[in-house]
């Protein structure tokens, strides 16, 4: 959903296009076309190529907007799980993770939000986080990025955490626009900045560009556009000094965050990729 270069591993990530910030809340109708009717499915090849593939293996049913972070050597992947089963429906807007070790994925685990500051984000269901994006801080901390509401519509906030597992909300906004509902961020750290980017949603190729020097407060930039058709729901993947950003229906590359190149387009939604050695293993988000 995939924000780190580390030594043999390479981590990428996306956000689903169908998967937004649209499923707060328990769902009224089980039976309409809502992102609970979504899966995240895998494959696993033998190459280090960035090439995308159609996926094989259902690894979380009713999931999407996954996103990667080499957790202590381990990938790790965090989603948003919207799952209906009984025992857990009442709180329907998870974000869960899953890891892989030995060949083998774990069974989800719900990620838990407190908040020892004046944060109103947990008092109400539609304000719950949702569509998240980890990276790890210059500390060591484990920070989720993640959709939130106001009567002002959809924002960008942020929770900290030292295992991964347990969040404390932080104060504040980390990125809003004016008029617009922003969501599904992404974020990578670059030359001394933090980046983000959030789609448009009108499948046109146009992003939304924010950076940061802490990570906290983000200025906003000049809005991104590639020729073509997709919108920039994905996440970074920086190798040999360029970063590549995998949207919904393209690759594109850049240097600077000012001038961008598109490097080809795909077929799958929601699409994660990492390279541990020899093996790669991709996650998208199917039906």
């Amino acid at each position: 959903m995939k924000k780190f270069l580390f030594t043999n591993i390479f981590i990428l990530g996306l956000s689903a296009s169908s998967v937004m910030a649209d499923h707060w809340g328990k769902p009224k109708n089980l039976s309409s076309n809502g992102p609970w009717n979504e899966n995240l499915s895998a494959i696993i090849k033998d190459s280090d190529k960035l090439r995308l593939e159609k996926p094989k293996q259902t690894i979380v049913k009713q999931a999407g907007v996954s996103n990667i972070v080499d957790f202590e050597g381990t990938p790790r992947v965090y989603f948003q799980w919207l799952t209906t089963d009984k025992e857990k429906i009442r709180n329907f807007d998870h974000i869960a993770f899953i890891d892989y070790k030995d060949q083998i994925w774990s069974e989800p685990k719900v990620v838990k939000f407190s908040a020892s500051n004046d944060s109103k984000i947990l008092n109400k269901p539609e304000k719950y986080p949702v569509d998240p994006t980890v990276v790890r801080t210059s500390e060591g901390k484990y920070r989720i990025y993640f959709t939130t509401h106001s009567k002002k519509g959809t924002y960008i906030a942020s929770a900290v955490s030292d295992d991964g597992e347990d969040f404390n909300i932080e104060p504040g906004k980390r990125f809003r626009k004016k008029g617009f509902d922003i969501k599904d961020c992404a974020v990578v750290f670059f030359n001394d900045l933090w980046h983000m980017i959030t789609p448009s949603h009108r499948n046109d190729g146009i992003g939304y560009y924010s950076y940061s020097t802490d990570g906290l407060l983000f200025v906003r930039g000049d809005d991104l556009k590639i020729d073509s058709k997709g919108d920039w729901l994905g996440n970074f993947f920086i190798k040999n000094e360029k970063v590549y950003f995998l949207g919904t229906r393209f690759v594109a590359s850049t240097k600077d965050f000012k001038n961008w190149q598109k490097e080809f387009n795909h077929k799958l939604n929601d699409p994660s990729m990492f390279v541990i050695g020899e093996k790669n293993i991709q996650i998208s988000t199917t039906r």
